[in-house]
């Protein structure tokens, strides 16, 4: 008002889009008042994540790669099933990019540890957390080794409740976290509703048979398909990136 009255243009409302991108995890916990979650898939053209075998190092580019390990370096937690913990033995550092390392969340209803883990052998920074419905062997777990549990309620089915493992993440002081599971727990999420935001990197390959990226979510018609309410795309190396904000009230 000061600067019409004194004969200056003014303009509001500039790039309010690319703005709420940019703070998308803030107005989200704001709405939401639970932590931020983002979904990461890196998969194939034809939907893969992996080939029957179960291979699926390298799926994405290096140039993705490194954006992922920056996603999380700007999140407080990265998540991941026990699938992904037993197979893959990941790191989840930001090793790629510059930025502190998150939380690291390993979610199962029934947690076995294999005989050699990453996040359990090397949790020096104490930022390895067990989220489980059940009382997990401290033995297998190197006699806790710092590690922070989290005894999470079991849904019907007997798996993890989502909910009540977000309300942990958030009474915990973890804001955001990033979902880099496979199949199961990314279909998890989305069948909860309970994604903020979806990063898909997909690379130019074709694998044929081999792991969906996402299970059956249910949806047997087109016009109850996830839609975006924002969405945008960038190349990243070779492989093409889809970031999307989805709909859930649609």
């Amino acid at each position: 008002r000061v600067l019409r009255k004194a004969g200056i243009n003014v303009s509001n409302g500039l790039m309010s889009q690319e703005a709420a991108r940019l703070n998308d995890v803030y107005f989200g916990i704001v709405d939401n008042q639970r932590s931020y979650v983002t979904l990461k898939i890196a998969q194939s053209l034809d939907g893969r994540i992996a080939t029957l075998s179960g291979d699926s190092k390298w799926i994405s580019s290096e140039e993705s790669r490194k954006f992922v390990h920056a996603l999380r370096s700007e999140s407080d937690a990265v998540l991941i099933g026990s699938g992904t913990f037993k197979k893959d033995n990941p790191k989840l550092t930001t090793r790629m990019a510059k930025g502190k390392n998150p939380y690291r969340i390993i979610v199962s209803a029934n947690l076995k540890a294999p005989k050699r883990s990453f996040l359990i052998d090397h949790n020096k920074d104490h930022k390895t957390i067990l989220a489980t419905s059940s009382n997990p062997d401290h033995k297998s777990f190197r006699n806790g080794n710092g590690l922070t549990y989290w005894n999470v309620t079991a849904n019907s089915d007997n798996r993890i409740d989502l909910k009540d493992l977000l309300a942990k993440a958030w009474e915990f002081g973890i804001k955001s976290i990033l979902v880099e599971g496979g199949a199961q727990i990314a279909t998890s999420f989305l069948n909860e509703k309970l994604v903020d935001k979806i990063i898909i990197i997909t690379a130019p390959m074709v694998l044929g048979k081999g792991v969906d990226t996402i299970g059956d979510l249910g949806i047997n018609k087109i016009s109850k398909a996830i839609v975006f309410r924002d969405f945008y795309r960038f190349r990243s190396g070779v492989d093409e990136v889809f970031v999307g904000y989805p709909n859930w009230s649609k």
